[in-house]
């Protein structure tokens, strides 16, 4: 019979508040030795309808160390919505202030530097956060977003210095790093539409109240190659409503001196039009698309993590747990297996356990140069062994079977074991040979059954612990 190849279960999706609340459970149960599995909570999730997700949140918001941290979780989420704000009105000031600096005591309005200024600026940082955006395994949002998650982050650590506070943090700084994305870029456009936004109304308020002439002036360059520029941003500002285009002789007089007074009005709907239709409205649109794309965004959990790894096995629905054979030799040929060995990784080898009867407690300490992976006594935990080995990044270069000498290897076991090695080279190591002699087995010949065993599964042979 052909062995299906294994493929990981599809990722978990949840929104970011219960992902933020799973994660930060998660942070503090592993800083105290891994979740509990047998309390209310966990009982009550493992009775539920849905897929694992769900029950992991629901687990996460009915535990009561999850229940401390919504509160906490609801206050940083609001300090994020907050920090979007002030960066919005930072940037206005900073566009008012910029803006300000433009109108000169000499009452000539510089249109080439204040384009510099006010447009060439943003639009400049525009294309920057789009090459850092389309960059290949990029996850950059723009450092005004970025500092929005350094600080939630930070004010969650310094305002909470507990355990809960620093999984707080801990999570919402991953957060950041990756499902904040959108959130980040969003900030980020909210602060430059500001910033144009306040160069705009406060250049509005003073072409309505002062007199101001224009002019264009530079050094370097001459009225032939500026006056086809100056037109052709005309023709782009005339797609205002209200707005003229201005003509060659106009731009003329532009390049020549200053603005004649029945063209002050014309100059200064283009200016104010360009800043609009260049700067303020691709920001306002980037951002509007980001704040929806950050609304319908849902997170996967890291199922590869030990603590969830624990979980799955708890609150997967499973048939009951198989104990194996005890006594009775197995079949004279087991199977085969349907994929190749899998080349040793560069991440640190890991271990799970195999229908052991060593307390779970102690079953880690079994394999103490490996990380400790899972243990797997049924169907459910050994589909989330599979999918917790098949999502971890680098691979690891082993992994190491635990193997109880009280088991008679079987079809199912050949099988799962296979599909290990196809993900990672599997070392059988077998234990609680002290415990199958008491009951008065033959260690020699179920040793070798388990020989067996992983010649027909192309297996290395098993080592045997006392």
């Amino acid at each position: 019979m052909t062995i299906p190849p294994s493929r990981p279960s599809p990722e978990p999706q949840l929104s970011p508040r219960n992902w933020l609340q799973c994660e930060a459970l998660r942070r503090v149960e592993d800083a105290d030795g891994g979740p509990s599995l047998d309390d209310p909570a966990t009982r009550r999730a493992a009775r539920s309808d849905g897929p694992l997700a769900e029950r992991i949140a629901l687990r996460a918001r009915l535990h009561p160390e999850g229940r401390r941290m919504a509160g906490p979780i609801g206050r940083a989420l609001a300090g994020v919505r907050f920090g979007l704000i002030a960066l919005a009105l930072l940037g206005g000031l900073l566009g008012a202030a910029a803006a300000r600096a433009l109108l000169g005591s000499d009452d000539v309005v510089q249109l080439s530097w204040a384009l510099l200024t006010l447009l060439a600026l943003p639009t400049l940082m525009l294309g920057l956060w789009l090459l850092v955006w389309l960059w290949p395994r990029s996850e950059a949002g723009g450092l005004p977003g970025r500092a929005v998650w350094l600080a939630a982050a930070g004010l969650a650590r310094r305002f909470d210095a507990s355990a809960r506070g620093r999984a707080l943090a801990g999570a919402l700084a991953e957060y950041g790093r990756s499902g904040g994305r959108r959130l980040a870029s969003a900030a980020t456009h909210l602060f430059w539409a500001g910033y144009l936004a306040g160069a705009l109304g406060f250049l509005a308020a003073a072409f309505v109240g002062l007199r101001f002439d224009f002019a264009w002036g530079s050094t370097l360059l001459g009225p032939d190659l500026l006056a086809p520029v100056i037109e052709a941003l005309g023709r782009i500002a005339a797609l205002w409503p209200g707005i003229e285009a201005p003509s060659r002789a106009a731009i003329a007089a532009l390049l020549i001196d200053r603005s004649p007074a029945e063209d002050r009005t014309l100059w200064a709907g283009v200016l104010l039009a360009l800043l609009a239709l260049l700067g303020l409205l691709p920001r306002l649109l980037l951002a509007i698309a980001f704040l929806l794309a950050h609304r319908r965004h849902a997170l996967a959990l890291d199922r590869s993590r030990p603590g969830y790894v624990a979980l799955a096995g708890v609150l997967q629905t499973a048939p009951a747990a198989s104990t194996g054979r005890v006594g009775s030799a197995p079949p004279e040929r087991l199977g085969q297996r349907a994929r190749p060995r899998a080349e040793a990784g560069s991440g640190p080898a890991v271990a799970v356990g195999v229908e052991l009867e060593t307390p779970p407690a102690e079953q880690a300490e079994r394999a103490p140069d490996a990380e400790w992976l899972g243990h797997a006594d049924d169907r459910a935990s050994k589909r989330a062994l599979l999918d917790a080995l098949a999502a971890r990044r680098p691979r690891p270069r082993a992994v190491i079977a635990l193997c109880s000498m009280l088991r008679t290897p079987d079809r199912g076991t050949g099988s799962w074991l296979a599909e290990l090695d196809a993900i990672a080279p599997v070392e059988l190591r077998l234990i609680e040979r002290p415990q199958w002699a008491a009951r008065g087995g033959d260690a020699r010949a179920r040793a070798a059954d388990w020989a067996r065993l992983a010649a027909d599964y192309e297996l290395d042979p098993p080592e045997v612990d006392d």
